[in-house]
């Protein structure tokens, strides 16, 4: 290591992305280059792997309390993606210039402390030219509620992916849209299941969506682990974006039904107004699967000749139906002709 670090000064001006895949105390000895010793780094990835992660960073947090420098000259720097380990964020532990970043990732998990959370709000405010973001929030909270005073203003933010632990409710969800302002917004995954008021939710999902006037195009739901969502509440928080051609579930364990969301989806040409006008592609993942809800929401939309309709995908995981019910409608479908329509039903256990 001693080596690579005597060599790395002659090409580290010339680097344009680093990615770092070792322990961090491996990393220490690179910390004393000098500031300016990558003034064309475009993209910076950190995957610290340490077994007892939290001491190495409380070591480092000891010896450079103002934090480490190496990349404070990097002006180029655009896209920015860590996990973190523990003690301080790495957002505060290493330090760069904010202002050029436009996609940042991060990863948390829930062992982290409570002041992660606020620490990521006022980070975001300091990077108005992020276009994709990702971020996954730690564990329980304490009060978060001063953190979302002041607007976190975003105006090219494109992408924005949102999840947290999935241990334990966290609450970063309902601060967070209070106080975003987003109007490029067109695509959003956001894990629902770990948010104790989804009512509370959804209002503030609408109160952003009409003070960015924002008109997103896809959106995926994902995250039904810690409690379950209601058909109602997941109906609600679908509708509060009538402008998206793409809706998503994901499910990797806990308990989801579909079926009221359906039902609500069927085209009705009579109605006033589709739930979702738009809707191009379909795809949910489900713990409850009705084959006639399937067929008449498929059906609405082929009988009708408004429909942008492209794809459903339903995948279903066993344990909330009987066992022939997602089929039971289905033979109907070679009959729909004319239409680029693909229904994929898969049945697992889990």
């Amino acid at each position: 290591m001693g080596n690579i670090c005597e060599a790395f000064p002659a090409f580290a001006c010339r680097i344009r992305s680093l990615e770092v895949r070792i322990p961090m105390r491996h990393f220490e000895p690179f910390v004393h280059l000098p500031k300016s010793s990558f003034p064309w780094l475009e993209k910076l990835v950190l995957r610290f792997r340490d077994q007892h992660p939290f001491h190495v960073s409380e070591k480092l947090k000891s010896k450079y309390p103002h934090g480490i420098e190496i990349f404070s000259g990097s002006h180029q720097l655009k896209h920015v993606e860590f996990d973190e380990i523990g003690g301080d964020s790495l957002l505060k532990t290493i330090l760069f210039p904010r202002d050029a970043v436009t996609t940042l990732m991060v990863g948390a998990t829930s062992h982290l402390g409570t002041q992660f959370t606020g620490l990521y709000f006022d980070a975001l405010r300091s990077m108005n030219k992020l276009v994709d973001c990702t971020i996954q929030f730690p564990g329980k909270q304490s009060d978060i509620s001063s953190h979302a005073d002041q607007p976190i203003n975003l105006p090219f933010l494109q992408s924005l992916t949102l999840s947290a632990s999935e241990e334990v409710d966290t609450g970063y969800d309902v601060a967070f849209f209070r106080c975003l302002y987003a109007p490029c917004l067109k695509y959003l995954w956001l894990s629902v299941g770990a948010s104790e008021n989804h009512g509370e939710l959804v209002r503030q999902l609408a109160s952003f969506r009409e003070r960015s006037t924002v008109s997103l195009s896809s959106l995926t739901l994902s995250h039904f682990i810690v409690r379950p969502i209601s058909g109602e509440d997941l109906i609600s928080l679908v509708a509060v974006f009538p402008s998206i051609s793409i809706l998503r579930t994901t499910l990797t364990s806990g308990v989801l039904d579909t079926s009221p969301l359906m039902r609500a989806l069927v085209y009705n040409p009579d109605h006033p107004g589709p739930l979702l006008p738009n809707l191009e592609e379909l795809r949910l993942e489900s713990t409850t699967v009705n084959g006639k809800d399937v067929w008449n929401l498929v059906r609405s939309y082929w009988c009708s000749n408004n429909s942008r309709l492209r794809m459903v995908d339903i995948l279903f995981f066993t344990g909330g139906t009987d066992g022939g019910g997602p089929y039971a409608e289905l033979e109907h479908e070679s009959a729909l002709h004319g239409i680029d329509l693909t229904i994929d039903l898969y049945v697992y256990d889990y």
